[in-house]
């Protein structure tokens, strides 16, 4: 039986399927990564680790496959927390999900400039999207 969740395009008709990930830390602490200045969405703000799902791919295997990419940090589960759905200018579907960091180096991408462990009250301040917030009131 397929998934529920595989999609078939990445952006079918201006809808845009997005992953995010919550890892936190044994303090409790979050990590967000800064975006490059060049980056073509939120340029030098603060994110999570995640990204688009690639075409025939799940939520799940994608959020995984971002934070590889992202962090080199070899997560083997997520949570799925919230889903959000906004339309700016197209319709865009946020999973958002939380996994545990096991202590691994992290080395960022080339989208990136730098990382950094926030608790959830500094995450807040991060001039996120409202959906972060939104997202963050279902950590447990």
């Amino acid at each position: 039986m397929t998934s529920p969740f595989v999609c078939y395009s990445y952006t079918m008709n201006n809808v845009y399927l997005v992953t995010k990930c919550f890892i936190t830390n044994s303090d409790g602490k979050i990590l967000v990564l800064k975006r490059a200045v060049d980056a073509r969405v939120r340029p030098g703000k603060w994110d999570l680790p995640g990204g688009m799902i690639e075409e025939e791919e799940n939520p799940n295997t994608a959020i995984l496959r971002e934070i590889k990419e992202e962090t080199a940090i070899n997560c083997t589960s997520a949570s799925i927390v919230y889903i959000s759905t906004e339309l700016s200018p197209a319709y865009i579907l946020t999973f958002f999900y939380v996994s545990k960091y096991e202590d691994e180096v992290i080395m960022i991408s080339d989208e990136h400039t730098e990382f950094n462990w926030i608790s959830i009250q500094n995450l807040k301040k991060l001039e996120l999207p409202e959906k972060f917030n939104v997202a963050s009131m279902h950590l447990h």
